[in-house]
Parts: structure tokens; sequence; C-alpha cells
């Protein structure tokens, strides 16, 4: 797959305590799966994935593909600043 366009970082969305929320993700995936972008790429330099836990990763990555459903590609930036991860 060649991979071109536009791919926007896409920030977490919290809820008002501070947790990544789910329905603001749908929401914003959501858009960005009718929008004119070419795919999406998270995880990277909007500055909160490293500071997330596993959990909350994986938790956004689901969320992200399963609400794009294979509409737009999504790219994941893997890396992490938790030694124990």
């Amino acid at each position: 797959m060649v991979l071109k366009g536009i791919f926007p970082a896409v920030v977490t969305a919290y809820d008002d305590n501070g947790d990544v929320s789910t329905e603001r993700l749908e929401k914003l995936y959501s858009f960005l799966a009718e929008s004119s972008v070419d795919g999406v790429f998270i995880g990277g330099s909007t500055g909160e994935w490293p500071l997330l836990t596993m959990d909350e990763r994986i938790l956004e990555a689901k969320i992200a593909v399963e609400t794009l459903d294979g509409r737009k590609p999504v790219l994941m930036h893997i890396s992490s600043l938790i030694p124990d991860e």
C-alpha cells in the first residue's frame, strides 16, 4: 500500500475528569471519516501519547479503527517513554 495525501495527527480527546473520552473520540473519528483527509495518524506529534497508559493507547487505537471502519487508513505511532511497557 502506498500512502499519500493528508494524514492529520489526531489529538486524544478527554472528558471533564481528564480521562480518555470514548464518546468524544468516536465523534472526532466520525467527523474525520466524512472529511476530505486521506487517513489519520494517532499517537504521534501531538504530545500526549507517551503519557497515556497502555490501556488508554489500546482504547484509542480500537476506537479509531472501529469508528473509521476501513473508510480511511489509520497510522499509529507505537513508542513509549514508560520503561515497564
